[in-house]
């Protein structure tokens, strides 16, 4: 997998390969050996390599590992639930966190903004 630092990436298909905006992506579903890779405006991508190499390939402080597989961009996320544990994306689509990962997630969120007081929280 090719890596530019312009935002983008370089995407391995079963048809080719594909250009896509890093900041684009709303989250990375695993899919056996494949993933998903999802993008705002509901466009999905099946990429021919897996979570950990999609992980490497995007390679942004963004991303967060919040199940072992889903990889979720935090620039889309709205709230996120610990009552459900789940986050919330701006798009309505729900996105579940595992039990080992939530304090992940709240120490996490608690770099990006400071204090998790800031963020809206259910």
């Amino acid at each position: 997998m090719k890596e530019k630092t312009s935002g983008r990436i370089l995407v391995p298909t079963y048809e080719g390969e594909q250009w896509e905006h890093v900041n684009d992506i709303t989250y990375c579903e695993a899919n056996g050996n494949c993933t998903w890779i999802n993008f705002s405006g509901s466009e999905r991508l099946l990429t021919t390599h897996g979570l950990s190499a999609v992980e490497r390939m995007i390679g942004n402080e963004n991303f967060i590992r919040c199940h072992k597989s889903i990889l979720a961009n935090f620039e889309h996320v709205k709230k996120i639930s610990f009552k459900e544990k789940a986050l919330i994306l701006v798009n309505g689509e729900r996105i579940e966190v595992s039990r080992r990962k939530m304090k992940v997630v709240k120490a996490f969120m608690r770099e990006d903004t400071g204090d998790i007081s800031t963020c809206h929280i259910e």
